[in-house]
């Protein structure tokens, strides 16, 4: 799933969310949805997913093989200020407060050179933890701490 053909950096980076799945897991059905609360982040965080080692052992190699098993996403987490949108601290904090509940997440990565529309990620999570206040020292941002589990496979959309 690469995006882009030219380097990038994270400036302008910005992450939306939505308490509405869309009506089909695609471009177009996540395109369709009204996102209400675009806000910026402290930084874009690593969204990677991992398989599970499965170990093939018999009798007639003499090497064990490790082969492709489950998959899973590993935590998405990232800070943002909820001065920069209370819709999105309502939407993560109902949707922390279900156990079933998802949410949609649309990452809109900064454009590159030549670009008119950002490269954008787009899944449904669940909201697995939510800082009410991440702490901090007097002259620190007083920031909501967020962590998603990715609940289906990413959805891309180059930029173009």
């Amino acid at each position: 799933m690469a995006l882009g053909t030219t380097t990038r950096t994270f400036a302008g980076a910005k992450i939306a969310v939505s308490a509405v799945a869309p009506a089909t897991f695609t471009a177009v059905g996540y395109a369709a949805l009204t996102w209400t609360a675009e806000h910026c982040i402290d930084a874009v965080p690593m969204i990677s997913k991992k398989y599970n080692a499965v170990t093939k052992s018999t009798t007639c190699d003499t090497v064990e093989k490790d082969v492709k098993g489950g998959a899973k996403y590993d935590p998405v987490s990232y800070k943002f200020d909820p001065i920069d949108s209370r819709a999105a601290e309502t939407i993560y904090q109902t949707a922390f407060d279900s156990q079933t509940a998802e949410i949609s997440v649309r990452v809109s990565f900064a454009k590159r050179a030549g670009e008119t529309t950002p490269d954008i990620l787009y899944f449904t999570a669940q909201v697995a933890a939510f800082a009410y206040s991440a702490g901090g020292a007097k002259d620190d941002i007083d920031y909501r701490e967020v962590e998603l589990w990715i609940q289906r496979d990413l959805t891309a959309v180059a930029g173009t």
